[in-house]
């Protein structure tokens, strides 16, 4: 169950997501669940003040903000030799299985967040092109809930991040680190800056 749907008595919050967002574990699911719809709502406004304390929004804008860390995030993805469609895809299964500790249904992937303006077909063809390159698996069935009807299928509709999928993202966010650490080392000190005349 996706946060949107958790939330759907909450108009501000639909508004807000137009696309539902990454899946919440099964216990954060059933806490959420049990809570009142007056607590849903209060849990919604500590959330919401927790959220701007933590990553205020100066955070995202301006000189260090995400998107200033693009370029350096195109470079990663044009070295590993990823289309922007696959690496969209990856870094969202990363995030959505908790660094590939848990498994999919593709079904959740089709319909959420990640890639909205392309169609079911495209995103079935990027994750095949993902399992070529050794990224990802698909499964007939859940692992982290064998005793579960539902946890298997005909098909292969379970996809789990393998080892090298994971080892793709951590590398890439370890190389955004130094190159963003060494690129703002060098605009600080000039050291790549040609003297001027």
């Amino acid at each position: 169950m996706v946060i949107n749907e958790l939330n759907s008595k909450s108009v501000n919050m639909q508004a807000e997501n137009s696309f539902p967002a990454p899946s919440l574990s099964s216990n954060l699911t059933a806490v959420y669940l049990s809570l009142s719809s007056e607590m849903q709502r209060f849990f919604i406004r500590v959330f919401k003040l927790m959220w701007n304390y933590v990553n205020p929004l100066r955070r995202f804008t301006g000189h260090g903000g995400v998107m200033y860390a693009y370029w350096a995030v195109d470079m990663a993805r044009v070295k590993i030799d990823l289309t922007p469609s696959e690496l969209s895809m990856l870094a969202y299964l990363y995030q959505v299985t908790d660094r590939g500790n848990n498994t999919i249904q593709s079904d959740k992937i089709y319909n959420s967040v990640v890639l909205p303006h392309i169609v079911t077909a495209s995103k079935q063809g990027i994750l095949n092109d993902l399992k070529h390159l050794g990224y990802i698996t698909r499964l007939t069935c859940d692992p982290s809930a064998p005793y579960l009807s539902r946890s298997f299928s005909r098909q292969p509709v379970f996809v789990k991040l393998t080892s090298k999928g994971v080892s793709v993202i951590q590398g890439i966010e370890k190389d955004l680190y130094k190159l963003l650490y060494n690129t703002s080392l060098n605009e600080i000190t000039g050291a790549d800056k040609k003297p001027t005349i």
